[in-house]
């Protein structure tokens, strides 16, 4: 018995080995390194990050806005009570003057 290995076999010996290496290269390259998701999990941070930001700049400027119609609001009511109390107050001195006049004229006191 030789020890020599038939060409047949040595080319089919080789065919499997190239198949096998092709599926292996094609399977691994599916797989993704620890640097690879490293920097997509920095891009999803990034991402993150920036849309809280922007959330919390919409949110910062939704409250501005809320509060300037709050304080609009506020100095509305402000303004209308003081106009009513002038008005309450000018009514009152009115008043006081017609119970004046009627006193004097009936000559009592209404104190």
């Amino acid at each position: 018995m030789s020890n020599r290995i038939e060409p047949e076999l040595v080319e089919l010996i080789e065919e499997i080995v190239s198949r096998r290496l092709k599926e292996e290269l094609e399977e691994r390259s599916k797989l993704v390194t620890v640097d690879q998701f490293a920097e997509a999990m920095d891009k999803i941070d990034r991402r993150f990050d920036a849309m809280q930001n922007q959330m919390d700049v919409r949110f910062k400027a939704m409250q501005n806005q809320m509060d300037d119609r709050f304080k609009a609001m506020q100095n509305q009511m402000d303004r209308r009570f003081d106009a009513a109390k002038k008005e309450r107050n000018a009514i009152s001195t009115k008043l006081f003057g017609i119970l004046n006049d009627i006193q004097a004229q009936l000559g009592k006191s209404f104190e």
